[in-house]
């Protein structure tokens, strides 16, 4: 029972999940279509999680779910701190423009 909760929960955070909050990163809210957003999260996904995982592996790390969950896991942190911060500076950006508008 263990393992169907495991991959009911674990294929859509590893397959799915990393490449769409990376496309929030690269994409504003509302700039792409939603379909358009699922077919780039799996794009994302697909293409930076190799990377990250043969780059883990090359400092001597065995491959296994934890690993990938790790860096899957790096991903969606990462994504959300930089669309943060670029929140945060857009919102500074709109009332310096504003001040020197007035």
């Amino acid at each position: 029972m263990a393992q169907i909760i495991t991959i009911i929960f674990g294929i859509p955070f590893i397959t799915f999940v990393p490449g769409l909050f990376l496309s929030y990163v690269f994409f504003r809210k509302g700039e792409v279509s939603t379909g358009i957003r699922v077919l780039l999260s799996f794009i994302m996904t697909i293409i930076s999680l190799p990377i990250l995982v043969y780059s883990g592996l090359q400092f001597g790390h065995n491959l296994n779910f934890i690993l990938i969950l790790i860096v899957a896991f790096l991903i969606i942190t990462f994504s959300l701190v930089f669309v943060s911060i670029r929140k945060t500076i857009n919102k500074s950006h709109k009332t310096t423009n504003d001040i020197y508008q007035s």
